[in-house]
């Protein structure tokens, strides 16, 4: 059997044209493996548990009977000690029951929320913006003062 002289080239160049496209699709046009695509499918996921469950933890702490004093140790307290403080406060997750790695990234994001709220209330009533907001200024009051809150009705 004899084939045409040309058949060899051209099958060499057709197998050099599905390496090169194969290179460019995988690191130019975003193609990926499934199991690539499973893991960034899975920390998008994990990004999402801890985006959701940052502000309950950020609520737990400020629904604790002591939470402003608690707000002032907490911003007492150096940066790297913080993440700790809200995992043993309990406020980031049931002990035993979470995933450990998740526990502590809510815990490092609840704290960048206390640190942010803390630093944002503090800039707006320094600024004055408070002033005529009658019941966010008995909070925030009550948040910078370290007190108890108490009942009042604004009318």
């Amino acid at each position: 059997m004899k084939i045409h002289p040309m058949v060899k080239p051209a099958v060499w160049g057709a197998m050099g044209g599905a390496v090169a496209f194969a290179v460019v699709g995988f690191s130019s046009l975003g193609w990926t493996l499934g199991s690539t695509a499973e893991k960034m499918a899975s920390q998008r996921a994990e990004t999402a548990v801890v985006a959701a469950l940052a502000p309950i933890c950020v609520e737990k702490f400020q629904q604790q009977t002591d939470a402003a004093a608690k707000l002032v140790a907490f911003n007492k307290a150096p940066s790297w000690d913080r993440r700790s403080i809200i995992e043993k406060g309990g406020w980031a997750g049931k002990p035993g029951t979470a995933v450990p790695d998740r526990v502590a990234a809510v815990a490092r994001a609840c704290a960048a929320l206390l640190v942010t709220f803390t630093v944002s209330v503090a800039l707006l009533t320094s600024r004055g913006i408070f002033k005529a907001m009658g019941t966010a200024v008995r909070t925030v009051n009550v948040w910078l003062a370290a007190e108890k809150p108490k009942a009042e009705t604004v009318s």
